[in-house]
């Protein structure tokens, strides 16, 4: 009960590529020697970085998820779990 897990997965159709993603699990891209982020971290760190928190708050909250998918296989949030 309350458990969940990230989720990170690519479908390519020729040359395009379709991401889904849930939780930190990050996608990258790697092409010509330069790797790239593709998605953001569902994190409560993330969501402090992005409103310009100090850095000691963010360490203390990278493991709280805000996004990921719950155990009855629907996306869940941290209010949820």
């Amino acid at each position: 009960s309350g458990m969940g897990t990230t989720l990170t997965v690519v479908y390519s159709i020729g040359s395009d590529a379709f991401i889904g993603h849930l939780g930190d699990s990050r996608a990258y891209l790697i092409r010509d020697g330069e790797i790239g982020q593709l998605t953001r971290d569902d994190t409560l760190a993330q969501m402090l970085i992005e409103s310009g928190a100090s850095p000691f708050k963010v360490a203390r909250t990278s493991h709280i998820l805000t996004n990921c998918l719950s155990t009855d296989g629907t996306p869940a949030t941290a209010t949820t779990l």
